[in-house]
């Protein structure tokens, strides 16, 4: 019997909070985890027509990607519009979680899959985030360096990009002093003692801290473990804003700008750039990336496809380097093919669906 919980914890794991921004809300949202899962539904948006979908459907589970609960409320009031919502979830006994910016900010996420669905190939994160990994120095008797490691490894530490396992070795001597209320391994209280030791060094991201440190202090043998925990700068890349990548063809911006239209169901693209140009480096950024135009504008790319473009955000085009504006909705709701397969991996015996509803709320006329 899965219950919600189980599904959570799969997400939590997949595309931790610590990723996204830490103004953002993203995660559990309200209801109740406890009970088994009967259905899935995936929105961009939790409107009144997605929760009149799900509880129709008999969904008890909706994933969004836009928070329900983004700003703190002070009470809730069915007249109120996200008051209604909560109070119609809790009615009808539905849970609601939420992957915002996480979801934004993992390789594999919204800007990865959109880099994926127009066309690009050797994709790679825009703009890495750094101070993310930790780097875990532990001092280990040497015939229980192997039983650590693969503790330490099992709980998720030692993995770098498409590596696992991966851990720096050095051989040494530790001593101590026990006093008369010590119980060492080697040697005997009350003496000083010289131990060969391994200094066991291994990586892991921030949000895996508890777990390795947990298994550290399961599977090492000392009474007292020495053991050093150090932040890094490093970027990853795994995890970060946008993405970029190749088309298998160069194409003029004009034709690149229709098969974008076609591929995203976007019903009017705004872009600034010569329609003439060739493009065949291109960046993305699913939702509002404007932020990202300067970084990209600094690659060797020929176009960035992004949405929520202001007008004066517009002339940062040149000659060599196009804008797109693709639209928010057309550029974010093609990650729940991603979740979709993420949770029919997992628990492949639990029904999952998008929403049939068309959330966007902006609409165009055409003269």
């Amino acid at each position: 019997m899965t219950k919600i919980r189980d599904v959570i914890k799969i997400l939590d794991s997949w595309i931790p909070a610590d990723i996204g921004w830490d103004r953002d809300n993203t995660g559990f949202q309200l209801g109740d985890t406890g009970q088994e899962v009967r259905k899935i539904l995936l929105c961009l948006d939790l409107t009144p027509k997605v929760l009149a979908e799900a509880i129709t459907s008999g969904a008890n589970l909706i994933i969004s990607h836009h928070p329900l609960l983004f700003n703190p409320l002070k009470s809730i009031n069915p007249s109120d519009p996200t008051g209604h919502l909560v109070f119609t979830a809790i009615q009808n006994n539905i849970t609601i979680y939420s992957a915002h910016t996480n979801l934004d900010f993992i390789f594999g996420g919204v800007s990865t899959v959109l880099a994926e669905r127009i066309g690009l190939t050797s994709v790679s994160i825009l703009d890495e985030q750094y101070g993310h990994t930790r780097k875990l120095e532990v001092f280990v008797p040497a015939d229980s360096a192997d039983v650590v490691f693969h503790a330490l490894s099992d709980a998720g530490a030692g993995e770098i990009g498409n590596y696992t396992h991966c851990s720096f070795r050095s051989r040494g001597e530790g001593s101590f002093l026990g006093n008369e209320s010590s119980h060492p391994v080697t040697g005997t209280a009350g003496q000083f003692e010289k131990v060969e030791e391994i200094k066991l060094e291994m990586v892991f991201p921030k949000w895996k801290e508890k777990q390795v440190l947990s298994a550290l202090k399961k599977s090492h043998p000392y009474e007292e473990i020495a053991f050093n925990l150090i932040t890094l700068a490093n970027s990853s890349s795994q995890y970060g804003a946008g993405a970029w990548g190749t088309l298998e063809s160069p194409i003029r911006l004009k034709d690149f700008i229709t098969s974008i239209s076609n591929l995203l169901g976007s019903q009017g693209i705004r872009y600034s750039g010569d329609p003439e140009q060739t493009v065949s480096k291109v960046a993305v950024c699913g939702g509002a990336g404007a932020d990202l135009i300067s970084k990209a504008a600094k690659l060797p790319v020929d176009c960035l496809v992004t949405a929520d473009i202001r007008y004066h955000q517009f002339f940062y085009s040149t000659p060599n380097f196009s804008i797109v504006d693709a639209g928010h909705f057309e550029t974010e709701v093609v990650v729940l093919d991603a979740v979709k397969a993420k949770i029919n991996l997992e628990f492949p015996g639990i029904p999952v669906e998008k929403t049939k509803i068309i959330t966007n709320p902006i609409q165009y006329h055409n003269k």
